[in-house]
């Protein structure tokens, strides 16, 4: 019993780290699709937009760093 607890909890484990790596890529790719929409020649047409877009830039960017 004390063999399946632990098998158990390192697969607990392991899924966990697998759902962060999941959460980094998905970061990353929202990350690239702000700097795409920010080179856009009318990007700062809406300037409310342009700038909580590049908040959110920032705070995935600060996040993903830090892994």
């Amino acid at each position: 019993f004390e063999e399946e607890s632990r098998t158990h909890k390192e697969l607990s484990v392991r899924v966990n780290n697998f759902g962060v790596i999941f959460k980094l890529a998905e970061k990353q790719e929202r990350i690239d699709e702000i700097k795409k929409i920010s080179y856009e020649e009318d990007f700062w047409s809406d300037q409310r937009m342009a700038q909580s877009l590049l908040q959110e830039c920032k705070k995935l960017s600060d996040w993903v760093t830090l892994w």
